[in-house]
């Protein structure tokens, strides 16, 4: 583990700004996690990244996930990570320094627990991750881009968003208080943009959509609505014919494909 820079070594890059517009007008909507994909690809060469959020020993909050391509890993990989592996990670070793902010260089063969190292970089054919870490009182956060076997990653690009990380984390939790699933804009903002995908979308198979958005699972859709978990089946599996799509992720894209 190599630790490149250092919080006196960033300079401003004033090439990033470039990208702000974009973030800024997608808070609060689906599109912003491939929006930040879209930058960190471009600045970094990476597969996918994500962004977490620890204060203290708890364990970290899943700020934002996304990566190239049509499933879920970066999504998946976090949900392990935070589930058995965070107190492993390497970077936690150089995490409570004196800088406030760096960025790390991690081979996954430095990871020294196996299990760890297949789960989250092995078994989706990821060899290397950038982490630049910020720390501001009590919180740490903490960008992670990651690359594929074979791929030379640039650094460069990770300096230019550690220059505007203030800026950035302030839209990211902006964009996570807007967007939350939990949050009665993010379920109406998206029932009203899948209403317009597909008007004669009966009722209930528009509520097993927006829930499947949510993240609720088919068992619980079944005990909030009093119904079997096949009869939510059903009306999944007729709801994705209605719509010409096959997975959770088309159905994303679908609707984000008609954002205002």
């Amino acid at each position: 583990m190599e630790v490149r820079f250092t919080n006196s070594e960033i300079l401003l890059a004033p090439k990033f700004t470039r990208y702000l517009a974009d973030l800024i007008s997608s808070l609060g909507t689906l599109r912003f996690e491939n929006s930040f994909m879209m930058l960190a690809r471009e600045l970094c060469n990476c597969e996918h990244v994500t962004i977490f959020s620890r204060s203290n020993t708890s364990p970290p909050q899943v700020l934002l996930a996304a990566n190239n391509g049509p499933s879920q890993i970066a999504h998946d990989v976090a949900k392990k990570y935070i589930a058995h592996y965070w107190q492993l990670d390497p970077v936690l070793r150089v995490a409570n320094t004196n800088d406030a902010r760096m960025l790390v260089e991690l081979q996954n063969l430095e990871i020294d627990d196996s299990d760890y190292r297949h789960d989250c970089y092995m078994s989706v054919g990821l060899d290397r991750r950038l982490s630049l870490l910020q720390r501001v009182a009590n919180e740490t956060v903490q960008i992670n881009a990651y690359s594929k076997r074979g791929i030379n990653r640039p650094t460069r690009g990770m300096l230019e968003i550690a220059s505007n990380l203030e800026a950035l984390f302030a839209l990211v939790l902006k964009h996570r208080d807007l967007a939350s699933p939990d949050s009665a804009s993010f379920a109406d903002t998206f029932r009203r943009r899948l209403r317009a995908a597909c008007p004669a979308l009966p009722e209930r198979e528009l509520e097993v959509c927006v829930s499947i958005a949510k993240g609720l699972s088919s068992e619980a859709m079944a005990i909030e609505w009093g119904i079997s978990v096949n009869t939510v089946l059903t009306y999944r599996k007729r709801a994705y014919t209605r719509l010409n799509i096959t997975s959770h992720n088309e159905l994303m894209r679908l609707v984000i494909g008609r954002l205002d």
